[in-house]
């Protein structure tokens, strides 16, 4: 049974791979059969991961985490109109390819927990790494039974979890995960999972999140509203690639802001004009709901909090 099932997954990831086609998503050139043995003959990705590239060189500067940021949001909405839901997205399956003149360019990889969903389908089955899971997937009753019995990080079933949930949020989720470490060098919430889940549901913690300084309020807001607890109320990727801070310029917070009218080649993070927007439109968070201003939670430093041993690499 278990040869069987892992043969269907196998199919299905070859099937998935000969659907997705996309500039920010890994190319599988062949695959090549040898008695029992198959290969995968995927495109060089020298670059590495970038979950290994932070631990080297520290969180990204914004702009850096904003250009690799829209890369993968490019190739999850191709994936998305191809009712495809990837179900493990996190800095480990997102790769550097470097061109000829050393720019690098994300690809998303390993489609091995992927799945067809067609639009308005709802998804039962938990697969993924916990750590960038949404609550709706956490608060699953058997998920919490095994977690008392076998606490890892990565987990993967193939039975129903017993609560429906759209894949598309979920992958949408698991975007937020990577663009708050992007920005900050550390992950959101605590890797005691159910601590995890507990912080996850509430508002008062996640309007809270440390960020540095020279973050801008554009990427605060747009990791807030993918990390919001409610699916339905949670940014989309399609939601996400239009959002101000991947198609306008930010306002930094220590205040240095730019010239609107200009912009330079740092700037650039997709090679389109930019769509004119109004932003107070795209601002859709309740700000009393997202109030951060509240002392108890405000008066411990971002550094403090990113040092702490449950949040830090």
């Amino acid at each position: 049974l278990f040869r069987s099932t892992m043969f269907s997954c196998f199919t299905l990831e070859l099937r998935i791979h000969s659907k997705v086609k996309h500039e920010n998503i890994v190319r599988m050139h062949d695959v090549v059969e040898e008695g029992d043995v198959m290969y995968l003959i995927f495109e060089l990705l020298e670059g590495g991961d970038i979950f290994d590239f932070i631990i080297s060189n520290g969180r990204l500067e914004e702009k850096d985490a904003k250009r690799l940021f829209k890369q993968l949001c490019t190739g999850l909405k191709h994936c998305h109109d191809q009712h495809i839901i990837h179900h493990d997205v996190k800095l480990e399956n997102c790769m550097l390819k470097k061109d000829r003149n050393g720019r690098e360019t994300l690809k998303l990889v390993d489609f091995g927990l992927a799945c067809v969903s067609p639009p308005g389908q709802k998804l039962q089955t938990f697969s993924g790494t916990a750590a960038y899971c949404a609550a709706e997937i956490l608060a699953g009753t058997f998920f919490k039974f095994f977690l008392k019995q076998f606490p890892v990080l990565i987990v993967f079933f193939f039975f129903p979890l017993g609560r429906e949930y759209d894949g598309r949020l979920i992958d949408a989720y698991s975007a937020g995960v990577f663009l708050y470490i992007c920005l900050t060098g550390a992950y959101p919430f605590s890797q005691d999972l159910e601590v995890q889940h507990e912080e996850q549901a509430d508002m008062r913690y996640l309007a809270a999140l440390p960020f540095p300084d020279s973050v801008s309020k554009e990427a605060r807001d747009l990791v807030l509203q993918l990390l919001h607890p409610t699916p339905e109320k949670r940014t989309t990727i399609e939601e996400a690639l239009v959002h101000p801070f991947l198609v306008q310029q930010t306002t930094p917070r220590n205040g240095a802001e730019k010239d609107s009218n200009r912009c330079s080649d740092d700037d650039d993070v997709s090679g389109d004009e930019p769509q004119e927007m109004q932003m107070d439109e795209t601002f859709r968070f309740d700000e009393e709901e997202w109030n951060a201003s509240n002392e108890e939670l405000a008066d411990v430093s971002w550094e403090d909090q990113l040092t702490n041993d449950c949040k830090s690499f």
